[in-house]
């Protein structure tokens, strides 16, 4: 029986626990977990449901499976993710998943639902706000989300949030500092 978490939240809980790749930019695996994540995703499975097969013991027969990994979603089924993705969560995912972890998951979200984001605004106007919740006031970070957010012409891209990590990481550096947890002895 499927919980009331998001199935965002819900795969992301399942990267995390089976180290799944995130980057972007892999030639190794091309983040095939995440791809084929987001196939069952748009076609409607339920990450808890028996039915999902995309986790990590069944990473050699995902293609047998799952069919041909997708390399790009059609417009449907980006708005279909996209709309998934619009209810996660921030809070959970920062609390349940390491950083930069979490913000490469997101960045995968935005990567594949890019071209009908430019459009819709969907992550951009649920996830900016949010994202901004993380950020101090006075970072280049928070500057950045508040412009995208309040320009109808501009949409959060996975990009962004290179800045957003930077911040947050300065942030943690700061808050070690100071309690001298940091602190080399």
């Amino acid at each position: 029986m499927p919980s009331g978490r998001n199935q965002f939240e819900l795969v992301c809980d399942r990267a995390s626990a089976e180290n799944w790749c995130w980057n972007i930019a892999c030639t190794t695996c091309g983040h095939m977990m995440f791809r084929y994540a987001f196939k069952e995703l748009v076609t409607g499975v339920h990450p808890q449901a028996d039915s999902w097969v995309t986790r990590s013991r069944n990473q050699r027969r995902l293609s047998t499976l799952l069919g041909e990994m997708p390399r790009r979603l059609t417009t449907d089924d980006q708005m279909a993710l996209g709309s998934i993705l619009a209810s996660a969560d921030l809070n959970y995912l920062s609390t349940n998943t390491p950083l930069p972890d979490w913000l490469g998951y997101l960045g995968l979200g935005l990567c594949y639902t890019e071209e009908t984001e430019s459009m819709s605004r969907l992550l951009t106007l649920s996830w900016g706000p949010q994202l901004l919740e993380f950020l101090p006031g006075e970072s280049s970070a928070h500057k950045l989300l508040s412009e995208i957010i309040h320009d109808d012409r501009r949409c959060l891209r996975w990009t962004d949030l290179e800045s957003v990590e930077i911040a947050l990481m300065l942030q943690r550096h700061r808050q070690l500092m100071y309690t001298g947890e940091g602190s080399v002895g």
